[in-house]
């Protein structure tokens, strides 16, 4: 069942439609719209790299490889937290339950709110609420979800799990009980939705609020650490400021009261770029895991980055090393969110390490580097059959060759949604354009003379942006200061990004946007800023002292005053 808006109502239902279907399932209430995918340039072509679709599956292939071979020679200085930060948001405001495509798409009209249409004819929705409302947590609150609350219809259940860890409530399965479920699909992510439900409870027993207080002020408060902290960050405040002012905008989403859409260019191009900022492997916290290649933790079984054996084995009802989500957590995999964030890190605690960005890359085509899109060692390196376990057991989705790889994935999806070139976007933004055989050089990667994928196109620009970024402090322990000092997209790829969430924000009647909500003690360490590392110091689970112990729990939960 779904809210009116959008976003899951039930956490002990998942939405499991297979595919788009122009009857959607019911909603939780009346007048329900639920939003659709669209475009922000209906006006431009599809790319393809040829006009043969076996050609340029070929030829997507190829780049896909290429992206594999090893590359990149430099990290960035901020912290890992924007990376699942990003992906929490991601899960917030879009859902697709296409599977992998096959066929090409196509649209209802040739307008911005023309709705993307399956190969069956049917709409495809997109089944979040297009509000940063934190309805991936919140379901449809007490009264509609009351499985994920406790009998007082105020507070989150939180519980100790079978290893007496903090968790997300689950199954005995070691299912989560929670409406997001791709929110556990790594223990980085699960610890954050944790997280902000603790949020939720400290706030409710500090001020003695009631559920609907609480709750808007848990959405003000993460509301203005996106506009404040996350988009400065990843898009530039430059940028923010300039579509703030007016500038530039292009994403008409239509009202709230109508029918929204999300653009195909953020949710299938630019705002992958999570996908590029993922590790291998983290060093998760710095007692059981300590930033040193035989101790990090994988992030999914099978992807090369960490080496020798993984850190910490866990307790009972641990399958394996990584960082896999699907299960209870452990006591070694409980997450010291000062490796991951530049504001709480404390080198003074041994074994402590900023687990930062991945690689942005020494030569532009390799600059994902080897992370998600690695492969077991020993293996040949095929972008159309290698790479991060996703999809079923045998590896990916039935259909476009089974690949599991995310790169080639992400790929072919833009291929099938008809997205336009990333020099034709940057054209009709006003912005000069890289040239396609600057991008990808035509005797390295042949068939992208005439264009370049939107995807690809914006972590070229972001990689051009940033090589000349002053280097600084050694913050990964790598032995070399090669860290960029810069981390925001390139002008495409953010001034896309920006706007969506700028509009986003806008259409949500919080009072972020119009200066009428300001940061206050308690909750604000400082009055009139807030921040992520705010949001999780107030949550309670962020460590103090020398020695943070997580096999005493003291990483997993509210901690001691």
């Amino acid at each position: 069942m779904l809210l009116p808006a959008g976003g899951r109502a039930l956490a002990s239902t998942t939405a499991t439609a297979a595919g788009a279907s122009s009857s959607p399932p019911a909603t939780a209430g009346r007048g329900g719209q639920l939003a659709y995918f669209g475009r922000m340039f209906p006006k431009l072509k599809p790319f393809a790299p040829s006009t043969d679709l076996d050609t340029s599956l070929s030829a997507l292939g190829s780049l896909a490889n290429a992206m594999l071979e090893p590359g990149g020679g430099f990290d960035t200085t901020s912290g890992a937290i924007y990376t699942y930060w990003g992906q929490f948001l991601d899960h917030d405001i879009t859902l697709d339950l296409e599977p992998q495509p096959s066929a090409f798409f196509s649209f209802a009209g040739n307008g911005s709110r023309a709705p993307l249409i399956d190969p069956n004819g049917a709409i495809v929705y997109d089944y979040e609420s297009k509000r940063f409302d934190l309805s991936s947590i919140y379901g449809g609150g007490p009264k509609v979800s009351p499985e994920l609350y406790d009998t007082d219809g105020i507070h989150f259940l939180v519980p100790k799990n079978v290893n007496g860890v903090v968790d997300l409530p689950r199954n005995p399965d070691g299912s989560a009980i929670i409406v997001e479920h791709r929110n556990d699909e790594n223990q980085i992510t699960s610890q954050m939705h944790v997280a902000f439900m603790l949020f939720h409870n400290k706030i409710a027993d500090t001020l003695n609020t009631n559920f609907r207080q609480t709750q808007r002020l848990v959405i003000q408060y993460h509301q203005y650490a996106i506009l404040t902290d996350f988009m400065p960050t990843l898009f530039g405040q430059s940028v923010v400021n300039d579509l703030l002012a007016g500038h530039h905008r292009i994403y008409d989403p239509g009202p709230f009261v109508s029918r929204p859409i999300m653009p195909v260019e953020f949710s299938v191009a630019t705002y992958r770029m999570g996908h590029s900022m993922v590790r291998a492997a983290y060093s998760i916290n710095p007692v059981i895991s300590p930033n040193n290649k035989n101790a990090r933790n994988t992030l999914f079984a099978g992807v090369n980055g960490a080496f020798g054996a993984v850190g910490g084995t866990g307790t009972p009802l641990t399958p394996v090393g990584d960082l896999h989500g699907g299960y209870p957590l452990t006591l070694d995999h409980q997450i010291d969110w000062r490796n991951f964030s530049e504001d709480l890190f404390d080198p003074s605690v041994p074994g402590a390490s900023l687990q930062v960005f991945k690689q942005i890359g020494s030569d532009g085509l390799h600059m994902i580097g080897q992370s998600m899109f690695g492969q077991p060692p020993g293996e040949p390196l095929v972008g159309t059959g290698a790479g991060l376990p996703i999809g079923t057991a045998t590896g990916g989705e039935a259909a476009t060759s089974g690949s599991n790889s995310i790169a080639y994935r992400d790929l072919v999806r833009a291929l099938f949604y008809l997205l336009p070139s990333g020099q034709d976007v940057a054209t009709a933004m006003g912005i000069t354009p890289i040239a396609p055989t600057t991008v990808i050089d035509p005797t390295v990667v042949p068939g992208f003379e005439n264009g370049t994928p939107l995807w690809f196109y914006m972590m070229y620009e972001t990689y051009v942006q940033n090589q000349n970024s002053p280097v600084t402090n050694d913050f990964d322990n790598t032995g070399t200061a090669n860290d960029f000092q810069n981390v925001a997209l390139g002008p495409v790829g953010a001034r896309i990004n920006a706007d969506v969430f700028l509009r986003i924000l806008q259409l949500d009647n919080t009072g972020v946007m119009d200066g009428s909500f300001k940061p206050k003690a308690p909750i604000a360490q400082t009055p009139g800023q807030f921040s992520i590392a705010d949001l999780l110091t107030f949550a309670g689970v962020v460590p103090s002292g020398s020695s943070p112990a997580p096999a005493l729990g003291q990483n997993a939960g509210p901690q001691p005053t």
